[in-house]
């Protein structure tokens, strides 16, 4: 694991954030903080879990990381609307004084709907 590895070399504490909209219903934080959990257990190195209630996420994720050395985001999937708009990952790279590391889980090919809304625009 990239952020485990990075805090090792680094002897720093991992802090793992999740943005989540202020409207959703708590049983989504239970499961996005179940799910915090599992990936805790994965870690050799100090790691606490904060669930961040913005609108913005990108806004809101760059104001903890100010006195970090690294940054190492997540990304999924993306929809149309972030590959139009630019995804919150692209916006916090920006606003953050530090290294800044973007993982994608995995490559896999773009739907019809993307590769055809990318060759016409682009």
């Amino acid at each position: 694991m990239i952020a485990d590895a990075l805090a090792i070399e680094a002897e720093t504490p991992v802090t793992l954030l999740f943005p989540v909209d202020p409207s959703a219903p708590a049983q989504q934080k239970e499961t996005i903080q179940e799910y915090l959990n599992e990936i805790v257990e994965q870690f050799t190195t100090p790691v606490s879990t904060q669930i961040i209630e913005t609108e913005d996420s990108a806004s809101s994720l760059t104001k903890p990381t100010r006195e970090t050395a690294s940054v190492i985001i997540g990304v999924g999937e993306g929809e149309i609307k972030r590959a139009l708009l630019g995804r919150p990952s692209d916006r916090i790279v920006e606003g953050v004084d530090c290294t800044a590391v973007v993982v994608s889980a995995g490559e896999s090919r773009p739907g019809r709907v993307r590769r055809f809304l990318e060759n016409q625009v682009f």
